[in-house]
């Protein structure tokens, strides 16, 4: 019926080798020139060539290396490389090792968004052809007197041939008695008519020109945001069991016996350029600025001339980059008294955008609030203090909280009196001084009865110099 054939003992072994691998790939581009700033970022291992259309457009010399993001960025690819069509784009991956051979490519380019203007400006009639006086346009470049009709009319067909032909937005401005609005206007009218002006004076000109201005700017300036519009259908993401985040902390040693940790929040910066004033008592541990970039990124800061952070460093492409809102600065950079800051907003490293004035720096520093021993006093009942803070907000503080409510003492911006000869008093006062880093009578750190917490010990028949005193006098005669 048919036969039956076996056999056995055939190893087979898979070994991984040293050796380049090939990669071919293709793209469809509708021109060259409809972009530029052509740019090629390459992670490999060990190393790569990358060619388009057969021209070597990068060797990466830098190998053997492991794979990272990206061994190669932004590096330049001439637009010559490229062709209107179809492309392709081959890779060399130099393998040498037997571990891993591993490769990932991207080829951007900017695109042109530039709106094309041109202005028509004239204190005259026109009076001059393109080419012969025979009634057509003419655009063989050398020019003739000719008929104000003639001329009105190239004048006229030119505009509209320029906006219909290239996209070019027209504009127009009649200038003084003797300009001729009529064909100005006929012009402007090839795009809008309301882009046609006249002016008798300097400054109306400065005014026209300005509004042109801002016009055509709207219209070229586009902006690179980072508004992200999610549609379709979202899926979630996945985070894969190797993943991790790599953390650089120092660490920071908790507070000391007789002092507080004070979080502290600048006013909203005025400017780019803001100072900032930091008591010299404070040890600042830990500080951070917050930068509200909006649809920009926040791409430098500086604090007294140091810079801490330059969004540049990473890449030149912000629109790839994340956006912190906060930026950590170290410590030990600021310093008691004035500092001076900079931040700034960016769209790429050649476009500066500015910066919110909604900005601040908020640090967190240490404040010394041991008190020395004070002097032997004559009695301890303590007071109800009046005191009143940095909000011009007061509150009532028995110290302790068995004093009498019929004694009081006060620390305010417009009293400050206790009984200097009772140790409660004393030693409170002692402690609100230093709570009062500007000394303006106000308290800079906000409590309140439930926040104190008042031990005493007494100690009873201590000799100091305070009297009364018995004094025997002798005298021998």
């Amino acid at each position: 019926e048919g036969l039956l054939a076996a056999f056995d003992n055939v190893q087979l072994r898979i070994t991984p080798v040293v050796g380049d691998l090939y990669f071919r790939n293709t793209f469809t581009l509708g021109s060259p020139s409809d972009y530029h700033n052509y740019r090629l970022a390459v992670s490999s291992d060990d190393s790569a060539e990358v060619y388009v259309n057969g021209q070597l457009v990068h060797n990466d010399t830098t190998g053997p290396h492991a794979a990272r993001y990206w061994n190669v960025l932004n590096a330049t690819v001439n637009s010559s490389a490229l062709q209107s069509g179809q492309n392709v784009i081959a890779v060399r991956l130099r393998n040498n090792d037997r571990n891993e051979a591993k490769l990932d490519l991207r080829l951007l380019g900017d695109s042109y968004n530039a709106i094309k203007a041109m202005l028509i400006m004239s204190d005259g009639a026109a009076n001059i052809c393109n080419g012969p006086d025979d009634g057509e346009m003419d655009t063989n470049g050398w020019w003739s007197s000719c008929t104000n009709a003639q001329a009105v009319n190239e004048t006229v067909e030119f505009a509209c041939w320029a906006h219909q032909a290239y996209g070019i937005k027209i504009y127009s401005v009649a200038f003084g008695p003797e300009a001729d609005p009529e064909s100005l206007n006929r012009s402007a009218c090839c795009d809008n008519c309301s882009n046609f002006y006249s002016g008798s004076n300097v400054s109306d000109l400065y005014a026209i020109y300005e509004q042109i201005a801002s016009q055509i700017l709207t219209g070229v300036v586009v902006q690179e945001s980072q508004t992200l519009t999610p549609t379709g259908n979202v899926s979630t993401s996945a985070l894969f069991s190797d993943s991790y985040l790599d953390v650089s902390y120092t660490y920071t040693p908790p507070s000391v016996f007789g002092t507080i940790s004070l979080s502290v929040e600048t006013d909203k910066f005025t400017s780019c350029s803001p100072t900032v004033s930091i008591d010299p008592n404070f040890d600042v541990v830990s500080a951070r600025v917050t930068s509200y970039s909006g649809v920009h990124w926040t791409s430098r800061v500086d604090v007294n001339g140091i810079n801490v952070y330059n969004l540049s460093e990473y890449s030149t492409n912000y629109t790839l980059m994340g956006d912190p809102f906060q930026l950590f600065v170290p410590p030990d950079l600021l310093v008691g008294g004035i500092n001076d800051l900079f931040l700034d907003t960016a769209d790429d490293p050649l476009n500066s955008t500015g910066c919110s004035l909604n900005n601040t720096l908020i640090y967190t520093a240490l404040v010394n609030l041991s008190v020395p021993y004070g002097g032997i006093y004559s009695t301890a009942a303590g007071c109800n203090w009046t005191v009143e803070f940095e909000d011009n907000t007061t509150d009532v503080l028995a110290i302790p909280a068995s004093a009498s409510p019929v004694v009081t003492c006060n620390y305010t911006n417009a009293n400050i009196t206790y009984n200097g000869d009772d140790a409660y008093d004393a030693a409170a006062f002692a402690l609100f001084s230093q709570l009062d880093f500007d000394d303006d009578g106000r308290l800079d750190v906000q409590f309140d009865q439930a926040d104190l917490s008042v031990d005493s010990i007494q100690i009873d028949e201590v000799p100091s110099l305070w009297g009364p005193t018995t004094a025997e006098v002798r005298t021998w005669r």
